[in-house]
């Protein structure tokens, strides 16, 4: 089973200003709730770099931190952002982006390795 982690993100924009995430967040909050989840049985964890422009892979990088082992990570590629800005600047499917793009993901999770990478598709 598993869930997915939009929303533990935070807040993310569209180049014109519209928000695209979840608003603002609590960390604590969002990995009690992972915490929870891991304990109840949860093995598959479905992020993406866009959500919260990394931050949800990085709240997930420190709950597993440990006990990788004992999920499976999917996350998305595709989309381009500022992180500083936590906006959306468009997408890239070019397989240095994509390489990129799962470096980033890798180090977010503080991880080496990653079972499931899904283009996240345009809009």
């Amino acid at each position: 089973m598993g869930i997915g982690c939009w929303a533990i993100g935070g807040p993310a924009f569209e180049k014109d200003g519209t928000p695209i995430g979840w608003g603002d967040v609590n960390d604590e909050d969002s990995a009690a709730g992972l915490e929870t989840a891991l304990e109840m049985g949860i093995t598959l964890l479905d992020t993406s770099n866009m959500y919260g422009t990394g931050h949800s892979e990085s709240l997930i990088g420190q709950v597993i931190k440990g006990r990788r082992d004992s999920v499976v990570l999917s996350t998305k590629f595709g989309w381009v952002f500022d992180p500083a800005t936590r906006t959306k600047l468009g997408w890239d499917v070019s397989p240095a982006y994509i390489r990129r793009s799962l470096e980033g993901s890798l180090e977010r999770l503080g991880t080496d390795y990653i079972e499931f990478c899904v283009f996240h598709g345009i809009t």
